[in-house]
């Protein structure tokens, strides 16, 4: 087994560009790593890059004051952010600035549930081409209603897109990885 190599923060974010999806996992702030979210924040505001970010996470990792509450806050008291340009998390409750800028459509937000969200974490660690879940048809995160869309800008960019599929006489929706949203 190869082992990794120690690079400083600096380098470790260089890998991120503008444009590019970033995962975050950690519950809440749990095993969350809030310092290279602040971290890679302070690079955007020293430089303006990386930009347009887009963040999935399986829990939103922050509370209040802290992790990604402390980045929204900052961004929305900027109306003319371009560090993050949207975000699929299963509960935002933890960041009253990120459910303002929801509310203002100032991003796009999607959300999946908890279970679902985590599943399709694993499909795309695994390079699998994305997960098949009944969890949710008939509700908000069926495609034919919002597909997991939490406000306008959302159901209208639909950048998190899902699927319906009948596999055997049963239906279930399909979210597909997509390295690039």
């Amino acid at each position: 087994m190869g082992h990794g190599k120690v690079v400083n923060v600096s380098d470790a974010l260089s890998v991120i560009k503008d444009g590019d999806v970033v995962a975050i996992s950690g519950f809440n702030l749990s095993t969350a790593p809030e310092y290279l979210i602040l971290e890679l924040f302070e690079q955007y505001k020293k430089t303006g890059h990386p930009n347009n970010l887009f963040i999935i996470s399986d829990t939103l990792p922050a509370v209040p004051d802290r992790g990604l509450d402390k980045v929204f806050s900052e961004l929305y008291q900027d109306k003319n952010q371009t560090f993050i340009r949207g975000v699929l998390m299963p509960f935002i409750g933890w960041s009253p600035a990120l459910m303002k800028m929801t509310l203002e459509n100032r991003i796009e937000v999607y959300s999946f549930a908890i279970g679902t969200t985590s599943y399709w974490f694993r499909e795309v660690a695994s390079n699998r081409p994305g997960l098949l879940t009944k969890v949710g048809l008939g509700t908000f995160l069926d495609p034919r209603i919002d597909g997991g869309a939490s406000n306008d800008i959302a159901k209208e960019k639909k950048t998190c897109k899902v699927d319906v599929l009948n596999i055997n006489g049963e239906e279930c929706y399909s979210i597909k990885h997509q390295r690039q949203m």
